[in-house]
């Protein structure tokens, strides 16, 4: 995980938060193929991003570049908060 500086952007709406996720995505795995050979990705639930997920689908993309596909969750759980203590 980077440690450098963090960089906002204003955006005017959901659609253009959608579009520059999914730019990012793409943009991330041009960058890891190019670099590495392969791309990871780590999903997360609801409904946010569904629509930058949309906009995937059909891209310009190297997908068979594209391994191992996650589903995360970014919720934050306690290590001590679990009953049998994981």
């Amino acid at each position: 995980m980077s440690e450098g500086p963090v960089s906002f952007e204003m955006l005017d709406g959901a659609e253009e938060v959608a579009a520059r996720a999914a730019d990012v995505i793409l943009s991330a795995a041009d960058s890891a193929i190019c670099g590495h050979g392969h791309f990871h990705l780590v999903l997360v639930g609801g409904r946010m991003p569904l629509a930058a997920y949309a906009r995937l689908v059909g891209a310009a993309a190297d997908w068979d570049r594209w391994h191992n596909i996650f589903f995360g969750d970014e919720r934050f759980i306690r290590r001590r908060a679990l009953p049998d203590g994981r």
